[in-house]
């Protein structure tokens, strides 16, 4: 089954590569960039719209692990999911950290139940090592975390069911939607929370409300 691909930009821009207003964002993919954004910023979600689970999408993703996985790994289990590169500078650890430290705020029956799954769009460089030593360089329980890569049309079919938008410059870093969404047990998308540094407030109330 596939979801429906949204296209619109609007609202702020975060991002990780210092020269990027220099350079035009690529590729004519819908959920790619049709211009450069600012300076230290990505790309604006636009929610996905669709109530199909997401797990309906049928994808390959390669865990830190170098096992091939589908997108319903956590399939009964709450989980918070994300897109993102390792080598991103600024946008990506930040994103981590907030994730993290949304988990502080969690209850320990929740916290136990919760799973994360960060894809990263970048897989000739987010190698199963490099995604292992990401996951122990933020230091994650890697019995709840997978760090994994997608591949195009894998990234790009994720990417649009999640609402994210990402675009790769000349100099290889990326634009991309700061975008952490939250899905039920079957996969459903139930709360998202969009930006750095936030609460997540909603989040939380949603997974403490149910743990």
């Amino acid at each position: 089954m596939k979801l429906p691909i949204v296209i619109a930009l609007a609202g702020m821009l975060f991002g990780c590569d210092r020269k990027a207003d220099q350079a035009p964002a690529p590729g004519p993919e819908a959920v790619r960039a049709s211009r450069p954004a600012a300076d230290h910023s990505s790309l604006a979600a636009e929610p996905a719209a669709s109530g199909a689970p997401l797990y309906d999408l049928r994808l390959t993703l390669t865990t830190q692990e170098g096992r091939r996985v589908g997108l319903d790994v956590f399939r009964g289990q709450p989980l918070l999911i994300s897109m993102f590169y390792g080598s991103c500078g600024h946008a990506c650890p930040v994103l981590i950290s907030d994730i993290k430290r949304l988990e502080k705020q969690l209850p320990e029956a929740a916290q136990a139940s919760l799973r994360v799954l960060l894809v990263s769009f970048d897989p000739d460089r987010d190698t199963p090592e490099r995604l292992k030593a990401l996951a122990a360089l933020h230091n994650v329980d890697p019995k709840r975390w997978i760090f994994a890569s997608a591949a195009d049309p894998d990234a790009l079919s994720l990417a649009a069911a999640l609402g994210i938008r990402y675009a790769k410059l000349p100099s290889g870093a990326f634009h991309h939607t700061s975008l952490i969404t939250l899905l039920d047990a079957s996969g459903k998308i139930v709360a998202q929370s969009e930006g750095l540094g936030r609460d997540n407030a909603a989040l939380v109330r949603w997974l403490v409300q149910r743990s």
